[in-house]
């Protein structure tokens, strides 16, 4: 009896706690983790119950390898929540729980009142192309959303208390700690609190006053970083790899302006070239964004000007600084690494720039003429667009990955049965290549065609240089589905062997339209893939 009562008091407790602190959250926040909840799950679902191949996730489905030696020394802990093996249902609703997290703290911060704003601040950010390309990577997922939630949340604990910057360090630490790439989202919202403070006529004095602080924050977060960081690779007795630059640390601001200047429309590219997916073209989509951009534009131009902030120059010339300043922040990474690669999953700050429109129409947009209502329709309008357009190219993304995947798993079924067929082929030495000739107008030696890369392995596309990776992953997936041990053989050894096998490996042969050719060569059975496969 006694042990009862105590369960019940206990589960009383509980659940009088869980009600007062939901009744503590604003009703509009709720609305926001529940709108991106939903919407999160109806655009990504595919990829949670489906598990996709490619280079680096064919590493990682039964173990997690540490990243620390990548400068991401909290990224293995962020992600032990979803157990130590590539689980995608578990971490695609992790991933799926801190952006809608995420998307109810940028509700609170900037007190959005609409719920249909709400609700496209919560599609944008949720359905952001860098959202898909994470998911292809779905091993990291949930701890690149995790880090994107702590760098909301630090941005939220600077603005809200008068010494937050302080403890908001701590969390910008962490965020780095497990993927440095957020350190632009913490700067875009930080850039987008102070153009709010701006346009609500906050004094000149406690403008600038703000600004120090999140510097102050910025600085501190990277600092303790950075900090952390040397000390666990001298614990650990590791050393920083050349991985997107994370061994060259260095302050090159004329490398970083033109490493953002050749970045700029390649990363637009992910948002507009892709059109081709959807309902939309290429074009179509640039003009909706230019206009998009433009509707943004002179609406801040009217708040503007009714507060009269062309009286402040102090504070009015702060605007096109924050505007035109936007591409060099969300690249700011370049600045201290600029050798660094960026690829879509480093560009989750560009969804904020999207968030920012219906955060700036609920705020200061009036509704009292024709002109303004059809204003803020044209801004509803093409946000669906570009959401449904997200929305269409991360299920694209998602079925063509699951169409390449099956793809190398029938590939690789044949080479096993075709192995089969030869006498004792498992007490021989098996290895894995390509054919290498310069076939294809100057191209190098490690080229690959579109559909050799589509049929090898996975749906990421590779560099023109990675061919070793496809041995390696190839090398793995036989011994993971197969059971077999494989030896991965590089190019210069290969040219030696085949010039020892004169017919049999020549490169004509490359030209039949076979994806492989199997030769067995002094007591070893060679696996030769065809790179320039048509």
């Amino acid at each position: 009896m006694w042990g009862r009562n105590i369960f019940k008091w206990s589960e009383i407790s509980i659940k009088s706690s869980a009600q007062k602190l939901y009744s503590k959250i604003d009703e509009r926040a709720r609305f926001a983790f529940v709108s991106a909840f939903v919407i999160g799950f109806i655009t990504h679902c595919f990829s949670f119950f489906n598990l996709y191949l490619n280079h680096d996730g064919i590493k990682n489905i039964y173990g997690f390898t540490d990243m620390t030696s990548s400068g991401r020394w909290l990224l293995k802990p962020a992600c032990l929540l979803s157990g130590d093996a590539c689980l995608p249902v578990i971490i695609g609703l992790l991933s799926i729980l801190y952006l809608s997290a995420a998307c109810a703290l940028i509700t609170e911060m900037f007190k959005v009142q609409n719920k249909g704003f709400i609700a496209l601040i919560s599609a944008f950010i949720v359905t952001f192309p860098s959202v898909t390309k994470t998911f292809t990577y779905m091993f990291t997922a949930d701890g690149y959303m995790l880090s994107f939630l702590l760098a909301a949340a630090a941005v939220f604990l600077a603005k809200r208390r008068r010494f937050g910057f302080l403890p908001a360090s701590l969390l910008v630490c962490l965020s780095l700690g497990i993927y440095q790439a957020s350190v632009s989202v913490c700067i875009i919202l930080f850039m987008l609190v102070i153009a709010i403070d701006i346009l609500d006529g906050e004094k000149t004095k406690q403008i600038y006053i703000r600004i120090s602080k999140y510097i102050s924050c910025g600085v501190l977060g990277c600092g303790l970083y950075y900090a952390a960081l040397k000390a666990i690779i001298a614990i650990k007795g590791v050393a920083l790899t050349n991985y997107k630059g994370a061994d060259k640390l260095s302050l090159d601001l004329n490398s970083f302006k033109n490493a953002v200047v050749n970045l700029i429309p390649k990363n637009l590219a992910l948002i507009l070239a892709d059109g081709q997916f959807g309902f939309c073209g290429k074009k179509f989509l640039g003009v909706s964004l230019a206009a998009l951009t433009m509707i943004a534009v002179v609406l801040v131009l009217l708040r503007a000007n009714s507060m009269k902030l062309y009286k402040r120059p102090l504070v009015f010339l702060l605007l096109p600084v924050l505007f035109f300043s936007l591409p060099f922040m969300m690249f700011c990474i370049l600045f201290i690494s600029p050798g660094a690669g960026y690829y879509a999953v480093m560009l989750s700050s560009f969804s904020i720039v999207f968030a920012a429109l219906p955060i700036i129409f609920d705020r200061y947009l009036s509704v009292s003429s024709l002109i303004t209502f059809l204003h803020k329709y044209l801004m509803v309008a093409l946000s669906v667009l570009f959401i449904s357009h997200f929305v269409i190219f991360a299920n694209f993304t998602y079925v063509r990955g699951a169409v390449q995947t099956k793809n190398t798993e029938a590939l690789m079924t044949n080479i096993v049965s075709e192995l089969y067929t030869i006498d004792n082929f498992t007490k021989k030495p098996l290895i894995i290549t390509s054919r290498s000739y310069d076939k294809e107008g100057g191209k190098g030696p490690n080229y690959m065609s579109e559909r050799a890369r589509y049929i090898f392995l996975g749906f990421v596309k590779y560099e023109a240089s990675a061919e070793d990776f496809i041995y390696e992953d190839l090398t793995i997936y036989l011994k993971l589905y197969y059971g077999l041990d494989c030896t991965p053989m590089k190019h210069a050894q290969f040219t030696e062997i085949k010039q020892k096998c004169a017919g049999k490996l020549d490169d004509s042969a490359a030209d039949t339209g076979r994806a492989y050719d199997i030769f067995e060569h002094d007591g070893k059975i060679i696996i030769v893939l065809n790179n320039y496969l048509k």
